[in-house]
């Protein structure tokens, strides 16, 4: 069963906004900010932590060439007065699924326009005035490479709790977004060039709004996050000032699930995916020749012929934006080394995989909802994810991660509680870990978090806690005060505090409620827990066994499975392979098939032997043929 981030992407319940609508008409006429987009007018709104002035629907880019990297965007007259009180379209994506999303998220659903010119963002800005320039973050959505609406996330209480600017931005997604040739002709991660573009914009344009371009911190969930680590390890970020020093476009990264590496999020074979869609929308010659042709097909049909092609569209190693793996990247020291980073996800990381699997209601659905998941529906639901996660059919990996975590059950444990742990281990958590190991070991100052509550107003299932994207609820302080238990609304408040004093210093501690939050060292390995139940901290050492089984014994295996196989083609055994990883694939397919044909012919001849025999030992015991077997003594 194919499982990837779109299907994980249309399951994600995300949490939006909650805002006072009393002054939402009012227009912001004390001033109007001059940027490269025009003078802009937006409106004041109030929260329940003070005014705050929102400038919506702001191009930061030219209308996109499909396909292509985004063009600066600049009006000739700057004192052009641009509405900004309402949403500009989002990306080309198709429709959210209403039904599993908060009441909140919905609010602009019925209003909301899809368009390829979508390059636009949102400010949130504190109306309060400041003694001195604001700290600015800019948030990436994403639910999967084929969704991202930044007007699902509103700006406003955050902005006002934590005294700094919030802009939101919209990038190209889905085929729109990452539809690559693997060659010159059409790069690939068109999306990411988006937020470059973005990022550009911020930095010119901050000012205008009372911030400070040289304390962007740039954070996000999910996709949203790993465009976040692509940009971390990007030479692009850096600019040139007009001192004629480098100038990074931004100086403080948050990643929130998600971290953008391997197969499971890099495409290292685009060209198959483009040509599948050439193909089916009667496009073919050569790769110029068929993205010409691509780009004239409408955008409905073109959106729809997309979801037909297996797999995802998704980010590539193109050499210039993204050279390579961020982790491998970091491993190496190929990066900005002064960019402090928080990392971190939330304990039930596993519901990835079990909302995949209601949404899709699948045939381990009923079992995994009343915990009643046999030793061999976990093996398959293992395989199933590992090879997903792999891109790789290797039967001794997947027997291996069986081992791990079938048959070493905690205390009261159950198959569904392991088949939990697996998925989010392999999905999210072993990745951040690994990061943050690597990251202190090249000297960036880091700090880990777990998020570990529960929202009161969730609607997942109890047993999955606190499930992936809930602390989204809190960063962004979207609760409503007559719906949520006052140790909640501490805990956002803590959050949006620790995460606020982070982009204002690049240290989430300084007069934070909730204590001191420890740095992640090589030596102390900390991870400060966000819950009502629990204010403190934790060692990740509980994380080092899962690892290493992930990070040494997987690599290890398929190494071997690897070396079998080049091995089986120096002795005549199956044919050529492309690559490791389809070396492996074939491997386990394409040999024990040819090994099958042979044993089958060897046993056809045999039981012909026999049969011969068996007839010639009748014919010479009665001359009258078959017949006179039926009077042979028994």
């Amino acid at each position: 069963m194919q499982y990837d981030l779109t299907m994980v992407a249309r399951v994600i319940l995300v949490l939006a906004c909650c805002v006072r609508p009393g002054t939402f008409g009012q227009q912001w006429d004390d001033l109007e900010p001059l940027t490269t987009s025009g003078s802009l007018k937006g409106r004041l709104v109030d929260t329940n932590f003070g005014q705050v002035a929102q400038f919506l629907g702001v191009r930061y880019a030219a209308q996109p060439v499909r396909f292509a990297r985004p063009s600066k965007y600049e009006v000739s007259d700057k004192g052009r007065v641009i509405d900004a009180d309402h949403f500009g379209p989002s990306c080309y994506q198709v429709a959210h699924l209403t039904d599993l999303m908060y009441p909140q998220l919905t609010r602009y659903e019925a209003d909301r326009q899809v368009s390829e010119d979508c390059l636009f963002l949102n400010i949130y800005v504190p109306a309060l005035s400041a003694t001195q320039r604001r700290a600015v973050m800019v948030w990436l959505p994403g639910e999967g490479f084929s969704f991202a609406d930044a007007s699902q996330f509103d700006g406003s209480n955050l902005a006002a709790l934590g005294d700094v600017i919030v802009v939101t931005v919209n990038y190209r997604v889905g085929v729109f977004g990452f539809l690559s040739t693997g060659n010159k002709t059409a790069p690939g991660n068109q999306g990411v060039w988006d937020v470059l573009e973005a990022l550009r914009w911020v930095r010119t344009n901050a000012e205008a709004f009372g911030g400070d371009p040289a304390r962007v911190t740039l954070f996000g969930r999910f996709s949203g996050s790993m465009i976040v680590s692509l940009l971390l390890t990007s030479p692009e970020v850096v600019q040139r000032g007009s001192s004629a020093q480098p100038e990074p476009l931004f100086s403080r990264v948050i990643l929130q699930s998600g971290l953008a590496t391997g197969n499971y999020v890099i495409d290292n074979n685009p060209a198959n995916r483009t040509n599948t869609l050439a193909a089916l929308a009667g496009c073919s010659g050569p790769h110029p020749q068929v993205m010409d042709c691509l780009r004239s097909v409408p955008t409905d049909r073109l959106d729809k012929l997309s979801w037909s092609v297996p797999g995802l569209w998704r980010p590539v190693v193109d050499g210039t934006l993204v050279p390579s793996d961020p982790l491998k990247a970091v491993k190496k020291g190929v990066f900005n080394r002064n960019v402090p980073v928080v990392v971190g996800e939330t304990s039930g990381e596993g519901s990835l995989c079990v909302l995949h699997h209601f949404f899709l209601e699948t045939m381990y659905a009923s079992q995994i909802m009343a915990n009643n998941i046999s030793k061999k529906e976990f093996g398959q639901l293992v395989r199933e994810h590992v090879i997903d996660y792999l891109k790789v059919q290797d039967p001794s990996v997947v027997d291996a991660t069986v081992h791990e975590y079938r048959f070493w059950p905690e205390a009261g444990t159950t198959l569904r509680d392991q088949f939990l742990k697996m998925c989010g281990l392999l999905y999210v958590r072993v990745k951040n870990e690994q990061l943050a190991r690597a990251l202190v070991k090249r000297g960036t100052a880091v700090w880990r978090y777990e998020f570990d509550h529960r929202p009161s107003i969730s609607h997942h299932p109890g047993f999955l806690g606190a499930a992936h994207g809930d602390e989204v609820l809190f960063v962004f302080a979207l609760l409503e005060a007559n719906s949520t238990e006052p140790p909640e609304m501490e805990l956002a408040q803590r959050i949006v505090h620790a995460w606020s004093n982070f982009a204002k210093t690049g240290d989430p501690n300084g007069g934070s409620p909730g204590g001191e939050w420890p740095q992640f060292l090589e030596n102390s390995r900390q991870m400060r827990v966000f819950s009502t139940k629990k204010i403190g901290s934790k060692t990740t050492d509980f994380l080092t066994r899962d690892v290493d089984f992930w990070g040494s014994v997987v690599p290890s295996l398929l190494r071997n499975s690897q070396r079998a196989v080049v091995q089986g083609r120096t002795s005549g055994g199956c044919g050529k392979q492309k690559s490791a990883a389809g070396a492996t694939v074939m491997c386990s397919a394409s040999c024990p098939a040819i090994i099958g044909l042979v044993v089958l012919s060897l046993i056809l001849g045999l039981a012909l032997l026999l049969i011969g025999y068996y007839f010639w030992q009748i014919t010479r015991v009665s001359g009258k043929g078959l017949l006179a077997q039926e009077h042979v003594s028994q």
